[in-house]
């Protein structure tokens, strides 16, 4: 029996998502209209005519709550600096961790504290390793964000906690913790963090990434079978029984509560913005006075690995 290569795999994949796509492409088509430029992140028309389909404000959301950046109402960390949380949410595969990559590299680790739900996957330890392997963690009750919102409420107060370490090898949580301290910018990742009302609340600025899912799966696909050794039946198999599903159920419809979403994934233009918007809020550089360049930032986005 020939044995199917990478591509192969994919190309099928994608038809039959492109298939399932269409059954909803209609429906989908009638929520994007919610979404419309109405604000621009900029201010010059010059500059709105260049960003228009890159990155735009939701305003779906409750008037006044984009960038709830009053410096009267921030925190301070332990240095007597303000802290500043941003939330970056997207489906697996979407390039949400590309996008935290490339504002961790801006900003460096002294200025930057990332805070993964990942880590606050439940202990599956009292499970055979079958029934670990059958679980559902693309739901939220998969995780443990109760403990995820006591922990930012402490970093927003100035606070260092103690952080979760999760194998996902074992599926179970190690006894030891990572200590974090809350920097200027306390980044905050997930697919379901902003499904969570009181953890959404927390962030300052929600950041969703939209990526096409025919993208999205194969990034998956290449993922998983080249860097864990999957199978791609067992990758198919996941994605239409929990990943799929969970994504339409509560990743998607948690994008209405975004600040700022970006439409075609990651690109250097949208990154550019909100670099230089957070270098404005955090007070610590010029928007011109970025410690790398957009060429930089663009070569950060094309050899980062997309999550």
């Amino acid at each position: 029996m020939v044995k199917a290569s990478f591509f192969e795999v994919v190309a099928v994949c994608v038809a039959l998502v492109a298939a399932l796509a269409a059954t909803h492409a209609r429906s989908e088509r009638r929520k994007r209209q919610k979404f419309a430029l109405q604000q621009p992140l900029v201010t010059t028309k010059s500059e709105l005519e260049l960003v228009k389909d890159i990155v735009y404000i939701n305003n779906s959301t409750e008037p006044g709550a984009s960038f709830r950046m009053e410096r009267s109402s921030r925190v301070l960390n332990e240095e007597g600096n303000q802290i500043l949380v941003v939330g970056v949410c997207g489906g697996s595969g979407s390039g949400k961790t590309t996008l935290s990559r490339a504002i961790m590299a801006e900003f460096g680790a002294e200025r930057v504290s990332y805070l993964s739900h990942d880590y606050y996957y439940k202990d599956l330890g009292h499970l055979t390793m079958e029934q670990r392997a059958k679980h559902n963690f693309d739901h939220p009750d998969a995780l443990e964000t109760d403990l995820m919102v006591k922990h930012l409420k402490q970093l927003r107060a100035g606070k260092t906690v103690d952080v979760p370490v999760y194998d996902f090898s074992t599926h179970s949580r190690c006894k030891a913790t990572t200590p974090m301290k809350p920097n200027s910018v306390i980044l905050v990742e997930g697919i379901l963090i902003f499904a969570d009302q009181a953890l959404a609340d927390l962030m300052d600025i929600k950041i969703f990434v939209e990526t096409a899912a025919d993208i999205r799966l194969v990034r998956r696909l290449h993922r998983d079978m080249e860097e864990r050794g999957r199978t791609a039946e067992s990758v198919m198999d996941q994605y239409m029984k929990t990943v799929r599903p969970m994504h339409m159920m509560f990743v998607e419809q948690s994008k209405r509560v975004a600040d700022i979403i970006i439409p075609h994934g990651v690109n250097s233009v949208a990154l550019d913005m909100i670099i230089s918007k957070l270098h404005n809020f955090t007070a610590g550089h010029s928007a011109t006075g970025s410690s790398r360049s957009s060429s930089e930032r663009s070569d950060s986005i094309e050899e980062a690995p997309s999550a």
